[in-house]
C-alpha cells in the first residue's frame, strides 16, 4: 500500500496511522499490533451511564413536590415529563426481541453484562460483570448497544439506537 502523505486512514477498518520514516531497499519490515481499547470503552459506557442519570435526576427534580417547597420544577405536572422518563426506561429495559434471541445469548438484558437499576431508576456499572462480559465478547456486547439490522418485519436495533428512536419520535 502506498500513500503520497504519511498518513494511512483507509487501510485497516478503523485504524489510522501515520509513517514516521521508509525504507527506500524494501529490507526493513515494521510491525505493529492492534488492541481493544478496554479502559474507553468503559469510559464512554460510565459517559452514558452518567448522562443517563442526570435526565432520570432532572426529571425527578421536575416532579417532585413538597408542602414546604411546592413543585420542584418549572415542569412539574407537564406530561412529557412521563413520555421522557418512559421512552429511556423503554429503550433500556425493553431490548427488542431479536436482540433476546439466541443470537445474543448472555447478552440480552443490562443485568446480564453488568449493569444494575437501582430502585431510583438510576443505572450504575458493575466492574467486574462488564469486565467479564466484554472479555467473553466484544461483539455480542457492542450489537446489545449498537446493532441496527432491521430486516423484514422485524426490528433489531440496540438500546442505544431505540433510546435515539424514542426520543426522535417526542421530538
Amino acid at each position: 500500500v502506498s500513500r503520497s502523505s504519511n498518513l494511512f486512514d483507509d487501510v485497516i477498518e478503523g485504524v489510522s496511522f501515520t509513517v514516521t520514516s521508509a525504507d527506500a531497499s524494501g529490507s526493513v519490515q515494521t510491525t505493529f499490533g492492534i488492541s481493544t481499547d478496554v479502559a474507553g470503552i468503559k469510559a464512554n459506557i460510565k459517559s452514558f451511564l452518567d448522562e443517563y442519570n442526570k435526565v432520570i435526576d432532572f426529571l425527578d427534580t421536575q416532579e417532585s413536590y413538597t408542602e414546604e417547597g411546592g413543585a420542584g420544577g418549572d415542569l412539574f405536572g407537564d406530561p412529557i415529563l412521563r413520555s421522557v422518563r418512559s421512552a429511556l426506561q423503554s429503550g433500556v429495559l425493553n431490548p427488542d426481541a431479536d436482540v433476546l434471541d439466541n443470537d445474543l445469548d448472555g447478552f440480552n438484558s443490562l443485568g446480564v453484562i453488568g449493569i444494575d437499576l437501582d430502585s431510583d431508576g438510576r443505572l450504575t456499572l458493575n466492574d467486574t460483570e462488564f469486565d467479564e462480559k466484554l472479555s467473553e465478547s466484544l461483539n455480542d456486547l457492542a450489537d446489545f448497544f449498537l446493532e441496527d439490522n432491521p430486516v423484514a418485519d422485524v426490528s433489531d436495533r440496540g438500546i442505544l439506537l431505540k433510546i435515539t428512536d424514542s426520543i426522535d419520535a417526542l421530538v
